[in-house]
């Protein structure tokens, strides 16, 4: 099979290692906000339970499509999780919402994503009726900014991860929009072991990738496991479904009082967000029009509204794990969104599994090349007519 160039996941830079600590909060938050900055997004997902002071036997409303350590990290609070549908759009009904909203329930938890941001108009008035509270979670969309403003600014709290959409070891926050809820956690920084670690994964992750991939598939096909994806169809009611890796569990005593690192808060004054902002819209542009002429493919989002700050290029195919699997031979990094935590009951939700076993993240990060949403569009389109040739 002929090599593509990689067009792989962010990479880390030096620039900026050696500068003061920026102000991160103010940076991307503004003044007035109250900004706790923590090590990752389940971190801040911790901490938004203990702001809500939720106990044992509350309940949280949560979306059904998930990626699992977002529902983990609630779990660790002691509440009761109850899943809300999501459709083929990945967006809710705030109908059922409502009628889950019975005794006990604390919080609404809904995701931002992809960078897409969600309708919460109807549902912050619902919220505020019932004194629930509303949570966003805005770990894909972290420069957006939607009808109501600024992605995060219309909840009670909102949660982001920055490792998502930029090139650092580490950090996250939350931000505590209502009065009503107060929380001053004495947060201590990720010991250098810790550090350690999350380095050397940034860097795996971003530079050696392509070499440790292409090993990693060549031993899962050997095993079988790289074909699992070949027979198509949806897994929901399936006896086997992906499940998460060890990493994504919330692990309290490691992650629940750790502060963003000073390593990241200096790193981050190296990025230029507005650049960021600007090359992940146009390479999702570029790659949504190179794509849209492929056969069995089709884009979850089928424009870019002004101020979404795009995390990946969602698009919806027949046979994902195994588009996942061929992309990847050559040498493009795509994310399949996403496993299934063990605790949920999967077989209640099929929209939510059609879309955790069709939906294909193309990459759109600013570290990509210009060249890059041709080269990734044009291997889309190989593997699918190969797809298609098999069939």
């Amino acid at each position: 099979m002929e090599r593509q160039p990689y067009c792989g996941l962010m990479y880390m830079r030096r620039r900026g290692i050696f500068r003061s600590e920026a102000d991160v909060a103010a940076s991307l938050f503004g003044g007035g906000r109250r900004v706790c900055l923590t090590h990752r997004g389940g971190t801040a997902i911790h901490l938004a339970c203990r702001a809500l002071k939720v106990r044992p036997g509350d309940k949280i409303l949560a979306p059904a499509y998930n990626c699992g350590s977002e529902i983990d990290a609630l779990f660790s609070s002691g509440a009761e999780v109850l899943l809300y549908r999501m459709d083929g759009a990945a967006t809710f009904d705030i109908g059922e919402i409502e009628s889950l909203m019975g005794p006990g329930v604390r919080a609404v938890y809904v995701t931002h994503f992809w960078g897409f941001p969600q309708p919460l108009e109807a549902l912050r008035n619902l919220c505020t009726e019932r004194g629930v509270a509303l949570i966003e979670d805005c770990a894909h969309a972290l420069f957006t900014t939607g009808p109501s403003g600024p992605v995060g600014s219309v909840g009670d709290l909102a949660i982001f991860s920055f490792t998502k959409s930029l090139p650092l070891p580490d950090g996250g926050a939350l931000v505590i929009n209502n009065d009503k809820y107060d929380l001053d956690p004495d947060l201590s920084p990720p010991g250098a072991a810790v550090m350690a670690k999350r380095l050397l994964r940034t860097n795996v992750r971003g530079v050696l990738w392509p070499a440790l991939n292409q090993l990693r598939r060549t031993v899962f096909r050997r095993d079988g496991w790289g074909s699992e994806g070949k027979k198509g169809g949806s897994l929901c009611g399936a006896k086997v479904r992906p499940p998460l890796q060890p990493w994504i569990f919330f692990n309290e005593s490691k992650e629940a009082d750790r502060s963003m690192s000073s390593l990241s808060k200096r790193l981050f004054s190296g990025l230029d967000t507005n650049e960021v902002v600007w090359r992940r819209r146009r390479n999702y542009s570029e790659l949504l029009e190179l794509t849209g002429c492929i056969e069995g493919v089709r884009p979850l989002y089928a424009n870019l509204p002004e101020g979404v700050c795009p995390l990946a290029l969602p698009l919806l195919v027949t046979d994902r794990r195994h588009a996942d699997s061929e992309l990847a031979q050559r040498g493009i990094a795509v994310s399949g969104w996403w496993a299934y935590h063990p605790a949920l009951p999967w077989d209640y939700f099929p929209d939510a599994c059609f879309l955790k076993d069709s939906t294909l993240c193309l990459p759109v990060h600013q570290c990509l090349d210009d060249g890059a949403p041709e080269r990734i569009a044009g291997a889309l389109a190989a593997v699918m007519s190969n797809q298609r040739a098999h069939m």
